[in-house]
């Protein structure tokens, strides 16, 4: 029998240290991960004028698991995990989507509603492309809700220090997109750092074949969705040094 438990802890709590001393004796019998969150005042966020976001809740399956989406051609020689080219709409099960406005996939594709895809148009928000999402079949007909995937449009640079980016065991030397992670806050230079409202990152976070990039947006955009109340995503500040 398999239990699933969650815990919220501070970091500097003594709550913490005991969860850290039952996991280490515990290790070889238990399945764990930990999740590093950083919160922020309203008023911090508000003297950022980019933001990186995290969206926190899930539209079901992607990639190819309702058909062919991907050109895997061009995919890393050494792990074959990378450079998977997008070629046809996403198919998803609708269903799963709910009335949620913005979600991601267990693949990591970033799907927005109609009624958010019609804000961002309304307001000039920039940087993104959208295409259609397909139902996993036709049997929704006319009732089909109208769901888009949001992808890349503008590429930020790379991130520099004192980004901390972590490598698992999992890492690909070859392509650099697979098996990392994001540990810190993300620091640009202002150098040549030239950005939209929606823009992603260069690096690719992640292990899956769907290892992604994050998402940048400016505050404008932040507001908005405040303003819209859209739900499931936090914020953490973009430095510029």
């Amino acid at each position: 029998m398999f239990h699933n438990f969650n815990a919220t802890v501070w970091r500097d709590s003594y709550e913490f240290e005991l969860l850290t001393d039952f996991v280490k004796e515990h290790e070889h019998s238990i399945t764990y991960r930990f999740r590093e969150e950083r919160v922020y005042t309203p008023g911090e966020l508000a003297g950022f004028e980019f933001l990186r976001v995290t969206v926190t809740a899930y539209a079901g399956f992607g990639a190819e698991n309702f058909g062919p989406v991907y050109d895997k051609s061009s995919a890393c020689p050494a792990c074959g995990l990378s450079g998977w080219r997008q070629t046809s709409p996403l198919i998803i099960n609708k269903r799963e989507m709910g009335k949620k406005d913005l979600a991601i996939t267990y693949s990591f594709e970033y799907l927005s509603s109609d009624r958010l895809k019609l804000a961002l148009e309304a307001n000039g928000i920039g940087g993104y492309c959208l295409m259609p999402v397909r139902h996993k079949t036709d049997t929704l007909g006319t009732n089909e809700p109208r769901i888009w995937q949001i992808t890349s449009a503008h590429i930020l640079p790379p991130m520099v220090p004192p980004t901390v980016l972590e490598r698992s065991a999992a890492y690909c030397e070859t392509c650099d997109r697979t098996g990392v992670y994001l540990k810190s806050e993300p620091y640009y230079s202002p150098k040549g750092f030239i950005a939209e409202d929606i823009n992603f990152t260069a690096e690719c976070f992640g292990e899956r074949p769907f290892a992604t990039h994050d998402v940048v947006i400016s505050q404008r955009t932040y507001r908005l969705l405040r303003e819209l109340k859209v739900r499931n995503f936090r914020v953490e500040p973009v430095h510029l040094i």
